[in-house]
This record gives structure tokens, C-alpha cells and sequence, in this order.
């Protein structure tokens, strides 16, 4: 929320940040969190999948 207690722009767009195993707002399956160097990641696994690997 900003000063003005409206939403402010990252809560718009952060949908899932810190919300490890509860439902997807869009399709409902489970949000997984991934730690990387001390810090994490949170996403659907149904509406952002990993990118494939490359071919050599």
C-alpha cells in the first residue's frame, strides 16, 4: 500500500510472492518456492513452467 493506502504497483503484479503451497489465484495448483542464494522464488509450476533445455 502506498501513503494513500491504495495498492501500490508490486501488489498488483506479485501475486504468489510468500505464498508457497497455497492455490494458484488462476488455476489452482499448489505454488512451489525455490531458494536460490539466499533468496526465493515463488511460482506455478501449470502457469509458468520451466523453460526447456537447449539442443546442443
Amino acid at each position: 500500500m502506498d501513503v494513500n493506502g491504495q495498492s501500490g504497483y508490486f501488489s498488483r503484479f506479485l501475486a504468489v510472492y510468500g505464498q508457497s503451497d497455497r492455490p494458484c489465484p488462476r488455476c489452482g495448483t499448489s505454488i512451489r518456492r525455490e531458494s536460490f542464494m539466499n533468496r526465493s522464488s515463488y511460482s506455478c509450476p501449470q502457469c509458468q513452467p520451466r523453460p526447456r533445455a537447449r539442443r546442443a
